[in-house]
């Protein structure tokens, strides 16, 4: 990755999608996701449980990256991404998405006061007893076929950040003083013979 430009996303847990360009700034503030059409830009985000999001679409070259908590989730941000690579070109029956690790609907556990914002996906919402847990993966997915891209170009999940502790930080499972984090990044090469 030597030489490559680096985007990083300085994560708010909202909507806004960065479209970056060789003349873009280092950080993008205020900002959920990324998307290119660019080859060697590095887009990156990170994660302590929610979702990091892959788009690519081969046909372009456009990709993108978004961090998909609970917040960003329930405003839409992979709608948002496929929206913007839209834009750029992207045609979105060609968007191949990959889902990265993000806490599992047995760990997602969710305040009675926010339950009310997850009723429009009853398919993820899970209830027992005085507790509601959530499919966060599971709406993502919905939102993404919602938003055009076929499902055999979805692929989700097994990895999760909170049952897979040797393997990943989990801030809801490990509380911590201080913050750990995980590291997404997607990059397209450019085409050069040799």
């Amino acid at each position: 990755l030597d030489g490559k430009q680096m985007a990083v996303a300085n994560l708010v847990h909202g909507t806004r999608v960065a479209v970056i360009n060789r003349h873009s700034p280092y950080i993008s503030p205020e900002t959920d996701a990324l998307v290119t059409k660019d080859s060697d830009i590095i887009l990156t985000l990170t994660g302590a449980d929610c979702f990091p999001v892959y788009f690519e679409e081969k046909q372009t070259g456009i990709i993108g990256l978004a961090h998909c908590g609970w917040r960003g989730t329930v405003a839409g941000v992979v709608k948002e991404t496929v929206s913007e690579m839209k834009g750029l070109g992207s045609d979105v029956k060609d968007i191949h998405i990959t889902f990265g690790p993000g806490i599992c609907a047995q760990h997602f556990d969710i305040k009675k006061e926010n339950e009310q914002l997850f009723m429009q996906w009853p398919f993820a919402v899970h209830k027992k007893e005085n507790m509601a847990r959530v499919d966060l993966q599971a709406i993502l997915k919905h939102q993404l076929q919602e938003a055009g891209v076929e499902e055999k170009n979805i692929e989700t999940t097994n990895l999760c950040t909170y049952c897979l502790k040797e393997k990943y930080f989990s801030y809801r499972r490990d509380k911590p003083e201080y913050m750990e984090t995980q590291l997404a990044y997607i990059v397209q090469f450019s085409h050069r013979k040799f």
